[in-house]
């Protein structure tokens, strides 16, 4: 007697999520997962008292149709030293190095090069929006971008996290009417 072995190929579906937050979830079923957020906002709902690698950052959803397509996290920390900064960005970057692997792209673009070969000057140098640092990493449908830029001599360190399709569809609804 002759015996078959039946092999059943599910398909293997990974949820690309923020927060534990399902792409394309309602601010209604992110609001029950994420708790109260301290603002609702048109296209979003804020939150300030969230933690991330031991630092403050302001976390952020964004919606479109009521679908959740991006969640960004902002530190909320200030720092007397520019240069501490860069430290902040660094971590946040070896940490992601660390759970996504190599990033996709690692960008260093100096605008105006006055500060460039003064390390001591680079938070400077960011502050005035003369320097900018990113790095973008992928996993299944969703595209990180963690970021340190800055204009008016203040910087913003933050990671945005897209649904790589809700994004897209996102982008082409961009009104150009007028132009």
């Amino acid at each position: 007697m002759k015996k078959f072995l039946l092999l059943l190929i599910v398909p293997f579906i990974v949820l690309s999520q923020f927060r534990g937050v399902d792409w394309g979830s309602t601010k209604e079923i992110t609001i029950a997962i994420l708790g109260e957020p301290n603002k609702v906002l048109d296209n979003g709902i804020l939150y300030t008292d969230f933690v991330l690698g031991g630092k403050k950052v302001y976390t952020i959803c964004y919606f479109d149709n009521n679908k959740l397509y991006k969640g960004a996290y902002v530190l909320n920390e200030l720092h007397s030293n520019k240069n501490d900064y860069l430290f902040d960005f660094s971590d946040w970057k070896k940490a992601l190095t660390e759970k996504y692997g190599e990033p996709i792209e690692n960008e260093v673009i100096w605008k105006n090069d006055l500060y460039k070969g003064q390390t001591q000057d680079y938070g400077m140098a960011i502050s005035v929006g003369h320097l900018l640092l990113y790095t973008i990493y992928e996993e299944g449908d969703t595209s990180i971008e963690c970021s340190i830029s800055g204009d008016n001599y203040e910087l913003t360190v933050k990671i945005i996290y897209s649904s790589k399709s809700l994004s897209d569809v996102k982008k082409k609804k961009i009104n150009t009417e007028g132009f």
